[in-house]
């Protein structure tokens, strides 16, 4: 069993995806959470071969990348998802500024005979969610955060700092992240962990990951909307890395 057990099921939501039993409740009622939850790999076919050893590891990106594939469940509803879940892939979409962004999104599909309904689950984080960016004199975009993220707009406002000096992006309350430029070879970037960008900071102390709109850090803490992580990185190392 891995040592920071409750730090991971609090990653992955805290509950059955399926029943919504609680792993607090279950701490409260029994004063133990385990043997009773289990990581479901939506996707079989993505669970590591190493699956067993990585997950009882202290924490790591490695270890956070195969619980990204997982929902959470009880082991009781576990066993129902293994023996009568089809898999299926779910499209959605959504629009802004005159432009359709889809997502495919691979789920289990499992049909309730006596309520007549078809229950959906995923382990694919939502990515439509709309964002306002601001940078330099330039006017404001509005982008999706597949479009930030995943197709390479985070990475062009970077690129273009020596020349519009700042961004800052905004989701519908607030500002959730901004950059700087700093220097011909460097920028300085602040965001909430609520602004879905993974990162990974170090110091001898402990560690901090970034991802899924939380930080987790070697500690065993958990924490949400309201933390922010501010770093300075050269231009050269951000693009590279994309």
């Amino acid at each position: 069993m891995p040592r920071n057990i409750e730090q991971h099921y609090k990653y992955a939501g805290g509950a059955c995806v399926r029943c919504n039993r609680s792993v607090q409740e279950s701490i409260v009622r029994f004063s133990s959470c385990k043997r009773q939850y289990s990581f479901h790999h939506v996707d079989p076919t993505t669970k590591s071969d190493e699956y067993d050893n990585l997950i009882r590891r202290s924490l790591s990106a490695g270890q956070l990348d195969e619980i990204d594939k997982c929902i959470l469940v009880c082991n009781t509803c576990h066993g129902l998802l293994e023996e009568c879940a089809l898999k299926g892939t779910l499209t959605i979409s959504a629009s802004i500024d005159g432009r359709t962004v889809e997502q495919k999104l691979a789920c289990n599909l499992m049909y309730d005979r006596i309520a007549n309904k078809v229950s959906i689950y995923t382990s694919d984080r939502y990515k439509l969610n709309a964002y306002r960016v601001h940078a330099g004199s330039k006017p404001p975009m509005d982008l999706l955060e597949i479009e930030l993220l995943d197709h390479g707009r985070l990475v062009n406002l970077i690129r273009e700092l020596p020349e519009t000096r700042s961004f800052r992006v905004f989701n519908q309350t607030r500002c959730v992240a901004e950059a700087e430029h700093l220097n011909e070879r460097s920028f300085r970037m602040r965001y909430d962990v609520s602004f879905p960008l993974i990162g990974e900071f170090n110091s001898e102390e402990y560690s901090i990951f970034t991802r899924n709109t939380m930080a987790l850090s070697t500690q065993g803490e958990v924490m949400g909307q309201g933390y922010e992580m501010t770093f300075e990185a050269d231009y050269a190392y951000v693009i590279e890395e994309q």
